[in-house]
Order: C-alpha cells, then structure tokens, then sequence
C-alpha cells in the first residue's frame, strides 16, 4: 500500500503543476474501480525482453476481455509484463460483425507494434470432450492410430465435423504390463474456425486456442503456481454451471461440467423469497391470458433481479437494493438466513463434485485428492469456501496468479480485489502455452508430425551429404599417400640413376640399341640355321609308337631367304596308324591335339585319310598338315 500512495501522490503533483484541482483528482480516482489500462514496464525490459518470447494470453470472458502479456526465458522461467481487462461495449458479443474491430483496438496498443509476439486464446470448455485413456505400448508409428480408435469408441465422433488431438503423459505399468498414459479430446470445428477467422480479421491471427483446464494446467506445469500435492481439483463455479479439472502430476486427466453454479444459488434464494409472498391477486382473473403472463414474466424477472443483488450482497458484504414497482425499497437479510436459502444449491454441488472424487478414486488406482483451488466470483465469500472445505474434508485455496513477486516486475500493479486476481487465472495460464507442453486446437498432431517428418528427411539427406564429405576426405587423404609414395620413389630412382656409373646419355642408348639389335639378329640367324632339325626333333617327341611316318614336307617360303616374308611355312606329314580299327579315330584326334599344343606347330588338320592294308594288318593311312609359328 505504501507503494501505491507514492505513486497517487507523484499523480497528484503532476496534475497540480498541469493546473487540475484537488476536487478534479478526487473525482477521477473514485469514478470508477476499473483496473488500469495500461502499466508500466521496467526500462530494462525495453532493451532485453525484445529478443525472448512474448505470448499474449487471452480469455473471452461472459462481459469482459482479460489480456495477459508473458515474457518466456526459459520453460521454467517466464515473468508477467502486463494484464488488462477490456469490457465489452453493450452491441459487442463474440458472434458480432464488430467482434474483430474490437479484438484489433485492444490488442493494438496492449501488443504494442516492435515486439514479435505469439497469441493463445481460450475457447469455451462446454463442448470440449476430454478422455484419460490408457493404450497398449505399441510404435510411435501406431500410436496416433492406436488412440484414434480408443477414444473413437468412448466417444464417437465425426472428424469432419470435430478436431480430435491427443497428448502422451507418459508410460504406467497396469497388471503387470506397460500401457502409454494419453489426454486426447475433440473440439467443434466450427468454433475454432470461427474464432480463428475472427482474430484472423483483426490482424492478430492466433498461435494457438485451448480451453481453461489446460491454461491451469499450464500453471502447474511451469510452477507459477507451486503446489506439493500430487492430486489437485480445480472447481470453477461459474454462472451457469461449474467445471471439475482433476490434475496428477501437473498432467489434465479428468474435467467434467456440472449444470450448476451461481445461477442455481440465485434461484434458490428467489424460490425462498417467493415462498414466503402471498399468490397472485384474484383480479387478475378477469384478465386476458397474455396480459396475466405479461405480468407473471414481469413479477418473476423483478424477483430474479432482486434475488442476484441479495446475493451479490452476500459474497461482496454490500448494501444492496431492490427496484419493485418502480419503488427503491431497501431490504435487508441477516447473512445466516442467505447463506441458508443457497446452502440446499450448494449441497447438490459439493455432491456431485464428491462423486466425481469417487470415480477418479475408483477408476485411478485408489488415489485421494490432495487439495481443491476454487475459482468464481464465489471465493468473495469465506463461508462458502469453508463450507465446502468441511464437506469434502479437504484444503480448499483459490488460485492467485499474483502470488509471488520472482514472476513479475517490481514496478507491476496488483489488483487488490482478491476477486480481479483471480479471474486473471485464466488469461495468465494461456499465456504460458507453447506447443510443446500445451495442447492446441488449430496445430494438432498432425501438424506436429510435418515437422518431425521434414526433420527426419532432412537429417537423411545431412547425413548422407556428410557421407560423401567423408568418402571425399578419405580419397583425398588416400590420394595424397600415393602421391607422397610416388614420388619417393621417383626421388629413390633419381638417387640410384645418379649413383650409376658411367652416366646415362642419348649416345650411350644409341650404342646399347645398336648391339641389341645385333644379338637379335644373330639369335634370327641361329633360329633359320636350326629350323629344319628343331622341328624334327619336336615330330619326333609327339609321333607315338602306333603313329609311322613316311614323309615329312616342309614348306617354308622365304623364311630362309627373307625374300617373302608373308607366306606361311607349312609342313606336310604323310603317315599310317596301326592297331585297332575302332581306335584309329581317337588315336589320330589325340596325335592332332598334341600337335596343336607344340609351341612350334598351329592350325594341324587332315588333308588326306583312308583304311589300307599294311604288312597284313588294316592301318589308316592319313596327310596332315601343319602352320610353323
């Protein structure tokens, strides 16, 4: 509070020297409890926060916008930059043409134009459905496909018609084998597009749309709000009904609406007050039946009317007053006699929240609830929050997203309402949304896997460009070796030739050639001279016993005169085979083949064959002819 009065006193010292006077402030400060509009932010964040990320959380209340602007620096450190609340003008509503101008004049100055932000925003919960399941521990590949048909048989739906999305929790081993944990859920399409198209319009399109339990959920998770228990309820009890949000572990695993809530308080209060009043006159009888129904709606409204000021009277200790026949007319209760005429409201709500502990109880291994964070206009009013605390037999605390200075500037106003902190509750936790811990209505799983799949493919395509780099490295460095080894070699010959004596030159080659060339042509002449006797002795080595030769032909060309050179030396054999008939064939085949493998003689065939008689003895009589190599 001190803080507080040194800045209204900087206030009115400005306004003083700008010329206002005292009776201009004190109008202006008690005009109207609206929070500000704007606060202030510390310089440094003006020369750091530009670079990290801010999400702007958004909540569509019933009669208000609530604005929360988050800086992240890390997953588990985020400081609150700002809030606002925006009341909605009287022709305003989230179905209204107007809806988007109003979303770009507040966001407009409340996002400010240097800053690069993400925008998350809740939608309503009413036709969220939201199943725990537990499925077989199957592939990452057959997970979505696995949870699909799951929740397809609790609850079935229409995918064109509802968003279907799911987050894994985490493993659990039931009856001795592991299941996967799984939050999945449906949503209207036609709301979030809807609401996406809006925002779309106003030149904020949004990052991300979930619903309340998964902003608290948030809360949780990144520990803006510390809590020790491991099973906490969040009850919200709001106008016309109330929702239960049953976390383990920081993870959303149960959320159910009940029709009940503050408007069943305000009924019960007027069914009181109408018990106790007399019936309608008797001269209404003689009436028309529209003008008695006229009347009757009229009554009931007027009593409607009153019985929602007795009970604001009650959860905010103010005076209140009833308009009856156009008469102010003050009435007051005794705060025992109201909280009697909401207690049977607020029985069969503790009931049916006690029965939804039950079926968790039942349904998750026995486990109790730890603690209950109450949230509504109702924790205004003590009573009713120790009431339900009795019941239940549990720690009941409302959720205060100012409760701790390390997530928010010193220089930061706090709502003093202990009311206006928490409907903040809301907008704070959407703010500390990302993808990765968050689940989100227009990015779901399977836009998530685009990315993975592109990550995937790209990691293939790096990792087999650094393949090559590799392979490229490896045959450059094999390269280099043999270019270093050759030429140590070539420096080693270099060394042997210079140790060489007498040294090499063009005239000593010339020599060497010269005398090479005549021992050639001394080795061609031994060759002619013994020709005739080399290819006898070789006759003579192959030609078995069985094989008689008569005469042996050579044709030699000009291979003795180097006079013609391209004519083939030819030898002739003229020859008889003994022994028997059938083996003369093969013998013959076999004599040609050994000729033919002699490095002397090529291309052996028979000119000339024929059974003769010889010495009395039937022989095959046969010409061959051979190529001289």
């Amino acid at each position: 509070m001190a803080k507080n009065d040194e800045i209204s006193s900087t206030e009115k010292l400005l306004n003083l020297i700008r010329g206002k006077s005292d009776s201009d402030l004190e109008s202006s400060d008690t005009s109207s409890p609206q929070p500000p509009t704007s606060r202030l932010m510390p310089s440094f964040s003006k020369a750091f926060f530009f670079r990290k990320t801010v999400t702007i959380g958004i909540e569509i209340g019933y009669n208000a916008l609530r604005l929360a602007k988050i800086v992240r620096f890390s997953e588990k450190q985020q400081e609150l930059l700002d809030y606002l609340r925006v009341p909605f003008e009287s022709d305003i509503s989230q179905d209204s043409p107007k809806f988007s101008k109003f979303l770009k004049s507040s966001l407009a100055g409340f996002c400010g134009s240097s800053q690069k932000f993400e925008i998350w925003c809740t939608i309503s919960s009413a036709r969220v459905e939201i199943r725990y399941l537990r499925i077989p521990k199957v592939s990452k590949k057959q997970i979505a496909n696995a949870v699909y048909w799951t929740y397809q048989k609790q609850v079935p739906f229409d995918k064109k018609e509802e968003i279907f999305d799911f987050e894994i929790l985490g493993e659990i081993r039931e009856g001795g084998v592991t299941k996967i944990e799984v939050i999945a859920y449906t949503a209207p399409k036609h709301e979030v597009e809807a609401l996406k198209k809006a925002f779309s319009k106003s030149g904020y399109p949004l990052t991300g749309m979930s619903i309340v339990p998964f902003a608290i959920q948030n809360l949780l998770k990144t520990h803006w709000i510390e809590t020790d228990e491991k099973n906490v309820c969040s009850l919200f009890i709001g106008r016309d009904w109330s929702r239960i949000a049953i976390l383990s572990g920081g993870n959303l695993v149960l959320t159910r609406g009940i029709k009940a809530g503050v408007k069943s308080m305000i009924e019960a209060i007027r069914e009181e007050m109408q018990a106790g009043r007399e019936e309608p006159s008797m001269e209404l009888i003689d009436m028309e039946d529209s003008v008695i129904e006229g009347a009757l709606d009229e009554k009931s409204q007027i009593e409607t009317d009153h019985a929602r000021k007795i009970f604001s009277g009650l959860i905010h200790d103010d005076s209140f007053i009833a308009d009856i026949n156009e008469k102010k007319i003050e009435l007051n209760f005794k705060e025992e006699e109201i909280f009697q005429m909401v207690l049977p409201a607020l029985e069969r709500l503790i009931r049916q929240v006690d029965r939804t502990f039950e079926h968790y109880s039942i349904n998750f291994d026995n486990e109790s609830m730890d603690k209950i964070y109450i949230s509504g206009q109702i924790i205004a009013y003590n009573r009713i929050i120790d009431h339900i605390s009795d019941q239940l037999g549990l720690p009941v605390d409302s959720m205060n997203p100012f409760h701790d200075g390390q997530h928010f500037p010193n220089e930061l106003l706090i709502p003093e309402s202990k009311l206006e902190r928490e409907s903040f509750v809301p907008a704070v936790g959407i703010a500390l949304s990302n993808n990765s811990v968050t689940p989100n209505f227009i990015f779901t799983y399977e836009n998530k896997e685009k990315p993975k799949i592109i990550r995937r493919i790209t990691g293939i395509v790096f990792a087999v460009f650094l393949f090559f780099i590799a392979v490229c490295i490896g045959i450059s460095f094999q390269q280099g070796r043999l270019s270093d080894m050759r030429k140590n070699q070539i420096a080693q010959l270099q060394q042997q030739i210079e140790t060489f004596q007498p040294q090499v030159d063009q005239n000593m080659i010339l020599r060497l050639a010269v005398q090479t060339n005549d021992k050639k042509q001394a080795l061609k002449g031994y060759a002619r001279k013994y020709l005739g006797l080399t290819v006898i002795g070789e006759i003579a080595n192959i030609t078995p016993s069985h094989i008689r030769l008569y005469s042996i032909t050579a044709e030699l060309g000009g291979a003795l005169g180097n006079k013609s050179k391209s004519k083939k030396k030819i030898l002739i054999l003229d020859g008889i085979i003994s022994g028997d008939r059938l083996t003369f064939e093969p013998f013959l085949a076999g004599y040609l083949m050994k000729l033919k493998n002699s490095p002397i003689f090529s291309q052996p065939k028979i000119i000339k064959k024929s059974f003769e008689i010889f010495e009395d003895e039937e022989v095959l009589r046969f010409t061959a002819q051979l190529e001289l190599t």
